[in-house]
């Protein structure tokens, strides 16, 4: 069994809650919709026959604006379905969309080749109408496969290089608005950002794509890769802007779906945050990356090798960030690879259930880089309540990573006990200890749960959430409860069925309050097989 790096670390309250990362070591993820159709217009097929002379069409938009520097060329109309919005603050001639188009996309080069070193993209000999590059502006709510819809495209052009990796020149197409009222052909809401912050994002992400294309080749092509570094590149132009908090939102919901070994473009959308994991360890890795993907090595090797080149490994970086991907929702203040991370969902545990005497086992199987948390319940060595105990699993084999593969099914083993032996590592404020079998290493922080006396929040604004957390003195985590909302005469206005949860460190049970109810005070009834308790709860608009 391999030895545990064991840190404790404290929460701002005082109280200790474990959570133990273990990586040990895909079935591929559902669809989360494209974001851009760089995989769709770069496929071998395609490929083959720009070989052979057959160039891809490119849009006709009847006006141009070109860039201060003579970089981009950005094709628009006024007027159709393709019509970009019609606002034109300077009175210039030229609308605010094109223009803010171009601003971002100037950004986009000062950031990525300017300032991290990214080769510029080769220029298009012409096409278009002059050597820059050619940006569309047109609707592409419906664009995608089956009317799906892509925020932005770039499709590759004539071939410029064909050793040691295919190159080629290249034109991006963005959305001509990205309004919040676009639908795809399934009425879904075809964006997760709007209007200009969209535009900004987009702009990042598809002009990386042209370097990529053009400066360090497709012909080995693992999609994931390639979408991650682009969406990092967002995170890294425009900080404040969180699409990419929609997608990483996925993986915190369902993270055994979205092991980083997967090779979808749905993956790199949603692993895009661990680009800001890879440039903590080194600011150049991704672009070493990049370089050697252009020796033609394959995708992945490149990344394990790049890790190497700056005296670090992919499995070390993988191991220090999986305690930040824990750290999001209630846990996140302060998270340094994941912006503003109490805004993102905490992770969905695989398990959550107490512990039972003697011994409580949680055995499995993983693929490669995949991502399983658990989380068990601990009765306190006193009268206090359980200590809550997280574990975070992965099997991360950089050996069938580099070969492009999952590698095989990685076993763990998690065990607690109330016996613990000397190996075992003690759970504080608890008589059980825990070891894990197959880790590859470990992480602990943590906090003892409390219960409290009052419901939160006290008083309830009605106009900021509907939800009241409910507090649980004497029942266990996982039990399902009856709550009631009374007036203060005792009569019954509405009544709730839920299940007493972890918020943080607090032991509770939520209640979503449904109706149109005046303010004041009520009374709140929660009954179980163990007991019935009022509280109060005043509501106010």
């Amino acid at each position: 069994m391999t030895d545990y790096d064991i840190r404790q670390c404290y929460s701002r309250s005082g109280s200790i809650l474990f959570a133990i990362l273990v990586l040990v070591g895909v079935s591929p993820g559902q669809d989360v919709g494209n974001r851009c159709g760089f995989s769709d217009r770069t496929t071998p097929d395609i490929r083959g026959k720009i070989a052979e002379g057959v160039q891809q069409l490119r849009p006709t938009l009847p006006l141009f604006h070109d860039s201060p520097t003579g970089r981009f060329r950005v094709h628009y109309t006024t007027n159709g379905p393709d019509a970009v919005p019609a606002d034109d603050a300077a009175m210039d001639g030229i609308p605010d969309y094109v223009e803010e188009c171009i601003e971002a996309l100037e950004l986009a080069w000062r950031l990525e080749v300017d300032t991290l070193g990214y080769l510029a993209p080769p220029g298009d000999r012409g096409a278009g109408g002059s050597d820059a590059l050619d940006v569309y502006l047109r609707n592409l709510s419906k664009a995608g496969p089956g009317g799906s819809s892509y925020y932005g495209l770039t499709s590759l052009d004539v071939k410029v290089a064909s050793t040691p990796t295919e190159k080629f020149t290249s034109w991006i197409e963005l959305d001509n608005d990205f309004s919040e009222s676009d639908r795809d052909a399934r009425g879904n809401v075809s964006f997760a950002t709007f209007g200009i912050d969209a535009l900004r994002v987009t702009c990042a992400h598809e002009f990386h794509h042209t370097i990529q294309s053009g400066r360090y080749g497709v012909a080995r092509m693992n999609r994931s890769l390639y979408e991650l570094t682009s969406t990092w590149m967002e995170i890294r132009a425009w900080p404040a802007i969180r699409d990419w908090a929609a997608y990483t939102a996925r993986l915190l919901e369902t993270p055994e779906a979205w092991p980083l070994s997967g090779e979808s473009a749905n993956t790199g959308y949603i692993w895009g945050w661990f680009g800001n994991a890879l440039s903590s360890a080194h600011p150049n890795i991704l672009r070493t990356m990049w370089e050697l993907i252009a020796t033609d090595m394959p995708t992945t090797t490149a990344l394990v090798e790049a890790c190497k080149t700056h005296s670090t490994t992919l499995g070390t970086i993988f191991c220090s960030s999986l305690q930040w991907l824990y750290r999001t929702g209630s846990r996140g203040a302060g998270n340094p690879l994941l912006p503003a991370a109490e805004l993102l969902p905490e992770i969905r545990f695989f398990s959550d259930r107490p512990v039972e005497a003697p011994t409580t086992t949680e055995i499995g199987r993983l693929i490669g880089f995949e991502v399983r948390a658990v989380r068990l319940f601990v009765p306190s060595s006193s009268s206090r309540p359980p200590v809550s105990v997280g574990v975070m699993v992965c099997d991360a084999d950089e050996a069938e990573y580099a070969k492009q593969g999952s590698g095989p099914d990685g076993r763990y083993r998690i065990e607690l006990t109330n016996a613990p032996s000397g190996s075992d590592m003690r759970i504080d404020g608890t008589q059980w200890g825990l070891h894990v079998e197959s880790a590859y290493c470990s992480h602990v922080e943590g906090a003892q749960t409390v219960s409290l006396s009052e419901p939160y929040p006290q008083p309830l604004s009605l106009q900021q959430t509907r939800r009241v957390y409910i507090p649980m003195t004497n029942e266990p985590i996982g039990t399902r409860i009856t709550l009631s909302l009374l007036t203060l005469g005792g009569g019954a206005l509405q009544s709730y069925s839920t299940t007493v949860v972890l918020d943080d460190d607090r032991i509770v049970a939520p209640f979503d309050l449904e109706g149109d109810l005046p303010p004041g005070t009520y009374l709140v009834r929660s009954e179980s097989s163990y007991s019935t308790m009022l509280h109060k709860v005043i509501l106010q608009r």
